[in-house]
């Protein structure tokens, strides 16, 4: 059962919409209510990204590519052998999480859990393998952090 506006109403047909549901009741009645998307408050995005950041550095240590990490603020440089860097940078006004590499810039949001491109929907972890990868010659894969 479907309460609004304090008065009781059975779904017949509900469609989902963005940001938005439609309920069709057994009147035919059509109500529409918003969706509000609730985002990370500062702090909760600024402990995951200090997470993330602390997740990447114990990954590259771990797997043992020629690859040296050092955060600074919001700022993750990574550097191969190579002098190539990544940037892994965390955007706290729009919550967004940024890597700057020799082959672009992307930029990430919280979609559904996931860490998608604002560009084209690419996931954080396999964009940052693969720069990774790119930079130090060997196969990096940096697993996704739950």
């Amino acid at each position: 059962m479907v309460e609004i506006a304090g008065v009781v109403r059975l779904p017949l047909r509900i469609k989902l919409g963005f940001r938005h549901i439609i309920w069709q009741d057994n009147s035919l009645n059509v109500i529409k209510c918003r969706i509000t998307v609730s985002k990370m408050t500062e702090s909760e995005f600024l402990q995951y990204s200090d997470d993330l950041f602390g997740h990447i550095e114990e990954s590259i240590d771990a797997g043992g590519w020629s690859l040296d990490c050092e955060t600074s603020g919001n700022v993750l440089t990574i550097e191969a052998d190579s002098g190539a860097q990544i940037i892994v940078n965390r955007h706290a006004a729009t919550q967004e999480l940024w890597i700057a590499a020799k082959s672009g810039g992307y930029h990430f949001a919280c979609q559904q859990g996931q860490w998608l491109s604002t560009r084209d929907g690419s996931e954080f972890f396999a964009i940052l393998s693969q720069v990774l990868s790119a930079a130090c010659g060997d196969e990096v894969h940096i697993p996704v952090l739950n």
